[in-house]
């Protein structure tokens, strides 16, 4: 079967871009998770610690200044609390923005990761059936006569089915794709999972992946047409 053996094809060249896609998105976890594990580390320090330049500068000034040790202390205790009060606000706000960084890297690769494959499919796979320097068909195709009609074998709807598999299979990938939101120590930021699970519909209804199928069966429908 013709088109059996191009959708082989298919999946031996997806199976490859999955690698390769699975192998960046996982460069791309690793750094937003150490990322966020950074930020909650200086926010702990600031909240919680005592920043050790402060306390040198405590010593040198009880070695040096005699007398006036003590009032410099209290002098340096009060500054030191209204400096943790102020650490501690900055940290929040640190966390705060956190959720904002993880949110927007996980919609970055997705998007990007969508866009590729629209590439992919509208400047490869459909400019590849639509290119008119092909000096042969792509497929072979069995004629047939049935009385007074004219059969083909495969069909018109059986390319009509395999490019509903080539697009079913992909947003399958998509869907599964492994996502920022679910990263270890991401999990904390993720607001909502709703576009996530509704990843196929996003994907079906996109202009430009409608504009793709429709191009695909409208060819068919012409290449049929004019072999009749």
């Amino acid at each position: 079967d013709p088109l059996e053996v191009f959708m082989e094809q298919q999946i031996i060249t997806r199976k490859g871009a999955i690698l390769s896609c699975e192998e960046v998105m996982k460069r791309v976890m690793d750094v937003t998770v150490k990322t966020c594990e950074a930020v909650h580390i200086l926010d702990k320090n600031k909240a919680e610690g005592e920043d050790p330049r402060k306390r040198l500068d405590t010593l040198m000034a009880s070695r040096f200044d005699g007398g006036s040790t003590k009032t410099r202390s209290m002098n340096a205790a009060i500054e030191e609390k209204r400096a943790r009060r102020r650490l501690a606000a900055r940290a929040t706000k640190d966390r705060e923005l956190l959720n904002g960084f993880v949110r927007l890297t996980d919609c970055i690769m997705v998007e990007t990761v969508l866009a590729h494959v629209l590439h992919s499919l509208n400047q490869i796979l459909l400019a590849d059936f639509m290119d008119p320097q092909h000096k042969i068909g792509l497929f072979e195709v069995m004629v047939g006569f049935d009385g007074s009609e004219t059969t083909f074998v495969p069909t018109v709807a059986d390319f009509f089915a395999m490019t509903q598999r080539i697009a079913d299979e992909i947003i399958q990938f998509l869907c599964r794709i492994p996502r920022v939101l679910d990263a270890r120590g991401c999990t904390e930021h993720r607001s909502s999972v709703a576009f996530a699970a509704k990843f196929d519909q996003v994907v079906r209804s996109l202009p430009l992946f409608l504009r793709i199928m429709n191009e695909l069966h409208n060819k068919f429908r012409t290449d049929f047409g004019q072999a009749m």
